[in-house]
């Protein structure tokens, strides 16, 4: 899928990638910190470190690697379940 943001694009976006985003605007609901807690949340420790740095292109880092595509699924899966959102 075509990178869709204005900004820079990132050669290997993925559907998935739409999904997350869109997941997390749902969540936040204009909030615009929770938005950010949840995109940093849901990446481990090293890219919450970059994040710091490079924003959300330590997202793009990490999910570069399919394995952590799926990682990042499973997160989801269990955020949504904890927080009763179906």
């Amino acid at each position: 899928m075509p990178d869709p943001r204005q900004a820079p694009h990132w050669e290997h976006y993925a559907v998935g990638d739409t999904a997350v985003f869109i997941l997390v605007d749902i969540i936040s609901k204009d909030d615009d910190r929770l938005a950010a807690k949840l995109l940093v949340d849901m990446l481990p420790p090293a890219y919450r470190k970059e994040w710091k740095t490079n924003g959300v292109y330590a997202y793009f880092n990490y999910v570069s690697e399919l394995n952590n595509r799926k990682e990042l699924r499973q997160w989801w899966k269990n955020w949504l379940k904890n927080h009763k959102v179906k």
